[in-house]
């Protein structure tokens, strides 16, 4: 008890936090020059080489680990309504897994896209446009089935449509690794002009289904005995489609910036257990990254003690969450007794489940126990053009980065 005591009032009474530093590397990592770290112009790997060299700046051997996977990259898209055309990440986007084409045709509302709504309607080399989301009066009556998305895409593809535009109240983007044979893209149902009998669309999607080599970047700090905790967040994030940025600030940069603030610390505290410090590419495709380690760790899984994953940091008004806080009941409860010893009241500590949301989740897969650590309060955006740096409160550094210092010190004697 005296040995936790005195770990705390060593860290707590740190002189000077790196706030400066962490907004710098946040700024960075989410301008416009770095594209969204996605796949247009290569931003991933630029991304990779800053963290690279800010690594390399420290007391470590900085080291690449290469995955490949397939993503349909999407360059630039067009849509136009009669004389409207659309503002590109703020009133339409081009889904993930649309298709490439050129089009210029009728546009047909079909409403949700069910089978009954083609009755009498020849969509063939028409552009259909249906609600993202099934209307609440044919969720009872229809299998769950036939109401995915999905599957009223597939129906439309197969009733010839040339192109289908998908009606919803809020633009967020993913990535997906295919795609389909036509153009689909989501558009505000706000922004949506009356559509008449024969209203014209245009619409232009340029992209391509193409192989592409990733990127981890990580450092071992080196311990006393031969087993390792790993702290880890993802640095890619969805880019660009032409001029619509996904600069990805709080997702996340911000938890990469907080990585690289306790990586330098960490220099110069001694600890029981090496700590690998992993910043992860390709989580946005399904936690690429963090199950290319798991094919070679650095360390072997059996002597890999625990995972600290740091994702969502940006904002921190209403303290922060700790997914895995309920599965792994021991750990929870060390982090919470040093959060309860210094900011409870000011920067709350809440738990939920497990779940597969961010990279630790593939750890837990293999016996290996994680937390997943993410800000929360702050502002919506997510996925989307407005997640700017500029619009981030950070209200969750100081306490967190202090925290974390204790956390990962107490873990490693």
């Amino acid at each position: 008890m005296k040995k936790f005591t005195a770990i705390l009032l060593t860290f707590f009474l740190v002189q000077g936090q790196p706030l400066e530093q962490i907004k710098k590397d946040i700024f960075v990592l989410a301008s416009d020059s770095l594209e969204g770290r996605g796949y247009v112009n290569e931003a991933h790997k630029r991304a990779a080489q800053y963290l690279f060299n800010r690594l390399a700046s420290m007391e470590y051997v900085p080291y690449y680990q290469f995955f490949e996977t397939t993503i349909n990259v999407i360059y630039d898209a067009t849509l136009c309504i009669q004389e409207h055309c659309f503002t590109i990440g703020k009133a339409f986007l081009p889904a993930s897994f649309s298709g490439k084409g050129k089009i210029q045709t009728t546009l047909i509302d079909i409403k949700d896209g069910l089978p009954k709504h083609y009755a009498k309607k020849n969509v063939l080399g028409k552009c259909v446009l249906m609600n993202a989301e099934v209307s609440e009066r044919y969720k009872k009556k229809y299998s769950s089935n036939l109401l995915q998305l999905s599957v009223r895409i597939l129906y439309a593809i197969k009733q010839g449509a040339s192109a289908i535009l998908l009606r919803t109240n809020k633009l967020t983007h993913d990535l997906a690794p295919l795609a389909y044979p036509i153009p689909v893209l989501w558009v505000l149902e706000d922004s949506l002009p009356p559509i008449k009998k024969h209203s014209e669309v245009f619409i232009e999607v340029e992209s391509e289904v193409k192989k592409e080599v990733l990127r981890n970047v990580f450092v071992i700090k080196e311990g006393e005995v031969d087993s390792a905790i790993i702290v880890c967040a993802h640095y890619d994030h969805l880019g660009r489609i032409g001029k619509a940025i996904f600069n990805g600030a709080n997702d996340n940069a911000s938890g990469v910036a907080l990585l690289l603030a306790l990586a330098d610390t960490f220099q110069y505290i001694p600890t029981r257990y090496a700590i690998v410090f992993i910043a992860f590419g390709g989580e946005e495709l399904g936690l690429l990254g963090a199950y290319a380690y798991l094919k070679d760790p650095a360390f072997p899984l059996n002597k890999t003690r625990f995972v600290l994953n740091l994702d969502l940091w940006g904002y921190g008004e209403k303290g922060f969450m700790a997914v895995g806080g309920k599965d792994f009941p021991e750990y929870y409860h060390l982090l919470k007794a040093i959060v309860d010893s210094c900011c409870a009241e000011e920067f709350p500590l809440y738990a939920r489940p497990n779940a597969p949301n961010s990279d630790h989740y593939p750890f837990t897969q293999r016996g290996i126990p994680a937390l997943f650590l993410y800000a929360m309060g702050g502002n919506p955006y997510y996925h989307d053009v407005w997640d700017r740096p500029e619009v981030l409160s950070l209200r969750g550094i100081p306490y967190i980065y202090k925290i974390l210092i204790a956390f990962l010190q107490r873990l490693s004697q």
